[in-house]
This record gives structure tokens, C-alpha cells and sequence, in this order.
């Protein structure tokens, strides 16, 4: 199990860091504030995202999607649809793949 690496002095400044880049997952801490003499006090809980998963990122229908395309019977299917990637409210969560999916949604393969 991945964790946090921190709070690492820089300067005046606390940084935490996961301990896996590569890891897509949120992680949640506090902070424990400790004075001379004994005195503390929690802070948080704080959430640090790392990469795209689930928790972290939306995806919308691109500006240029269609739902449906209306043809005539005997008209050419060619080159009819073409679907727009969708747009993501983080610019580093691109799109990799896309498939067709049955209708049920359950993500089985078409």
C-alpha cells in the first residue's frame, strides 16, 4: 500500500508527496501541530489527489457530440457518426481508448 511522504520542510513551508507517482488514487491525512511545551491541535482531514481516477475527474460530451443521425432507408451508412472524445475538467486526464459498449451499460464489449 502506497502512502505519503511528508510534511518535508521547504523554507517556511510544509510539502507532502506520495510516496508512488504512479499510483491513481486519493490520499487523506492530518497534520499534527506540536508547540514547545506540549500544546497540539489536529488540522484536517486533507485530500491530495494524485493522477485520474473516479474521485478526481469528470468527464463531459464534447461540445460536437450527436446522439442520433437520421437517415433515409437506402441512404450510404459510411462515414455517417463520428464520435468526439469527450473533454475532462483535468488536462492531464486524457482519453486513451474508446469501445462501443452494449446498451445495458455494463461495459461488456459490443
Amino acid at each position: 500500500m502506497s502512502s505519503i511522504l511528508g510534511p518535508v520542510d521547504s523554507g517556511a513551508d510544509k510539502i507532502v508527496k506520495p510516496s508512488d507517482f504512479n499510483l491513481h488514487q486519493e490520499y487523506k491525512f492530518y497534520i499534527k501541530a506540536t508547540a514547545i511545551g506540549g500544546a497540539n491541535k489536529y488540522f484536517g482531514p486533507y485530500i491530495l489527489n494524485v493522477g485520474c481516477f473516479s474521485g478526481s475527474v469528470t468527464f463531459t460530451d464534447s461540445s460536437n457530440f450527436v446522439s442520433s443521425v437520421n437517415l433515409n432507408f437506402g441512404a450510404p451508412t459510411a462515414n455517417v457518426y463520428t464520435f468526439h472524445q469527450p473533454s475532462s475538467n483535468r488536462d492531464w486526464c486524457t482519453i486513451q481508448s474508446n469501445e462501443i459498449v452494449t446498451a445495458d451499460a455494463t461495459g461488456t464489449p459490443w
